[in-house]
This record gives C-alpha cells, sequence and structure tokens, in this order.
C-alpha cells in the first residue's frame, strides 16, 4: 500500500505509541499545521509516516501524513520561487488544475489487548480536478467552484487570501495572482477529516 504521492484511497492505521520508521529529512523541526514555506524540492522540514504529497515546480507545496506522539499533520505553501507578473485590474477567467490529499473518517480504537496502543485510524486517498476561476469586474475578488472544489479568495494587489471548500470542510487559503496566472494553496482540518492542496490556473 503506497501512500507517498497521489495514491488510491486506502485506510491507514497507527499505533500512537508505537516505534514506527519516520521519513527522512534534513533536521526535522516543530510546524505549525497550516501554511509554511516548503524547501525548492516541495517538501517540508518534518519527520512524518504515511505521507501523502504533491508539489509543482514553482507554484505550490502540500503534505500530510502521521507525526508520532502528535498525531496527522497537514501542511501547504507557496514555493519559495513562485512569482506572478502584472496585476488583475477587473474582471479575468483562468482556467486551473488542482490537486490535493485527504484523509477523513479519522478515529481512534482503544487497544484490544492489555498495555496494548490504541490505534489511529482512518481513509486516505488523492484529490484533483478543473475549476474555472472568475474575477469581478472590481478586481478584488477570486472565485469559482467545480461542484467538489470551492474558492472565495479576496486579491489584494498581487495577494490572494480567502477560503476553500472541499467536500462540505471549510478551509483557508493563501496565493499569489497577476494579469496571466493564478496560484493558490490550501488546507482544512477537523476532528475527523483534513485535507491540503493547491491550484494553479493561467488566464484566458
Amino acid at each position: 500500500m503506497t501512500l507517498q504521492g497521489f495514491a488510491v484511497p486506502c485506510a491507514l492505521c497507527f499505533a500512537l505509541c508505537a516505534c514506527s520508521t519516520m521519513r527522512d529529512v534534513a533536521e526535522p523541526v516543530a510546524l505549525e499545521d497550516g501554511f509554511n514555506t516548503p524547501a525548492s524540492d516541495g517538501t517540508f522540514p518534518i519527520a512524518l509516516t504515511s505521507i501523502q504529497r504533491g508539489s509543482i515546480p514553482g507554484q505550490y507545496a502540500y503534505q500530510t501524513g502521521f507525526e508520532q506522539d502528535v498525531g496527522m499533520r497537514v501542511f501547504a505553501g507557496l514555493m519559495p520561487d513562485a512569482v506572478v507578473s502584472g496585476s488583475v485590474g477587473g474582471s479575468a477567467i483562468f482556467d486551473a488544475r488542482y490537486q490535493g490529499s485527504r484523509t477523513s473518517e479519522i478515529a481512534i480504537t482503544p487497544a484490544t489487548t492489555p498495555g496494548g496502543d490504541p490505534i489511529l485510524t482512518g481513509t486516505s486517498g488523492a484529490f484533483s480536478g478543473d475549476i474555472t476561476l472568475t474575477v469581478d469586474m472590481a478586481g478584488t475578488a477570486l472565485t469559482g467552484s467545480d461542484g467538489l472544489l470551492a474558492v472565495n479568495g479576496q486579491i489584494d494587489g498581487q495577494t490572494l487570501a480567502g477560503t476553500v471548500t472541499y467536500r462540505g470542510l471549510d478551509g483557508s487559503l493563501t496565493g499569489l495572482i497577476g494579469e496571466d496566472e493564478a496560484i493558490g494553496a490550501f488546507f482544512a482540518t477537523s476532528d475527523t477529516t483534513i485535507y491540503a492542496g493547491g491550484f494553479a490556473g493561467k488566464a484566458r
């Protein structure tokens, strides 16, 4: 069962206290869930197992997984070299492609044997799709939906911020937007579901 990258949906199972093999990363650090700047190769400096991740060079990266003794973690951010040119001064349409990873039905199952470890379970998989994003006439909002992912962004110069909703769970959005390109990274967490991803689109 392969969870790294774009795996098909599958069941996750972790011993919360048992030893497990960590992903090799350079100098793991404490990161807060949410928006972080990835390394130039699209990775985040934290040791996780059962990783799902993705990145587009020069645009965005995201990563979800399990951290020993902590639980499920979620990270997303713009690549360090992400840039756009110009600005949108009025109405525009961007044809974008998005991708991400999601873990749902997260639950803790009590240990089945005396002295055993509780088990964290969930269902994980990758998602992707195409979405049309529209800038309003004032050039201050970027919105769109494909029925699964909805984007509701506010534009301030080249800065994009706001919210997304994927399969009913609201999340946070950060990004950049210019006259020719829109780039976004997003994430969400709840007691039972997490997701992270990004989108990039070109103006028509």
